[in-house]
């Protein structure tokens, strides 16, 4: 999802990556056989972010809600 919203500079925004989430359709947004969300809320996504960061698959910014794709 993050690769479609990138810019030349592999940047987007956690703002961008939500709206995106918000708009995709159940079957992609749920997990598998259940009708519970992938990704809860936007502070949820903001956490998982975080994660990504720490394991160096991301650089997360959240003073300007920026994210980097290694």
């Amino acid at each position: 999802m993050c690769a479609a919203l990138k810019d030349s500079q592999n940047k987007t925004s956690t703002d961008a990556i939500w709206k995106r989430y918000m708009g995709l359709n159940d079957r992609q947004s749920n997990r598998k056989g259940t009708n519970e969300a992938l990704v809860e809320s936007k502070e949820e996504l903001i956490q998982i972010l975080e994660a990504l960061e720490k394991e160096n698959l991301v650089m997360y910014a959240a003073e300007d809600n920026q994210v980097i794709l290694m």
